[in-house]
């Protein structure tokens, strides 16, 4: 639990890495906080579910929460060498607070996608650089292209990366902009073979 409310940006939503929805995760510290009996993370206002799921002594003790509770102070950097995720932020209690969060780990299953130092930019109370999250799953070029590492915040190398929509990976090619780009004037640029 400390490492999911470390990697939550400074509003309390999930940042959109791999296959996650950008949501918020208020009522998870509630539940964690009764389940493991500690009272660590904010807990927000219970909701319907969480009368069912917790009974009306834990609801009624906690109807005065804030629906959206705002984090504590996390810090201003956060390694989970585990998971290969690394935070840093301006501030650790700022909801306005800039912080960016590299995904610098092993890919991660069936959900994770092949975008090694993939990073996502949160400031300002809203994403600036952002992962492209959750697409549907099926076989459409939209969700090819979202798992793909040119659809991320990372370096993409002599420009085949991998996709990993099937049961085995593939190479999938990089559409060529060159005929709308033209790099041999920029300073030290170099185009692959």
């Amino acid at each position: 639990m400390d490492a999911y409310y470390q990697l939550l940006t400074p509003d309390g939503a999930r940042p959109a890495m791999g296959d996650t929805y950008r949501d918020t995760s208020a009522t998870t510290f509630l539940k964690a906080d009764v389940i493991l009996g500690v009272n660590r993370w904010a807990p927000a206002k219970p909701r319907g579910r969480d009368v069912w799921l917790l009974g009306t002594n834990v609801a009624a003790a906690n109807a005065g929460n804030a629906i959206f509770p705002q984090l504590s102070d996390r810090g201003m950097k956060y390694a989970s060498t585990i998971s290969g995720n690394y935070v840093m932020r301006s501030n650790g209690a700022d909801v306005n607070g800039r912080q960016i969060l590299f995904n610098a780990g092993p890919k991660g299953g069936g959900h994770g996608h092949p975008a090694p130092l993939n990073f996502e930019l949160f400031g300002y109370g809203k994403p600036l650089i952002s992962d492209p999250g959750l697409v549907r799953y099926d076989d459409s070029a939209e969700r090819k292209w979202a798992v793909s590492t040119p659809a991320h915040n990372t370096a993409v190398a002599r420009y085949f990366v991998t996709s990993t929509c099937r049961k085995r990976q593939q190479p999938v090619r990089r559409p060529d902009i060159s005929d709308r780009l033209d790099t041999s004037r920029a300073a030290g640029s170099s185009r692959p073979p």
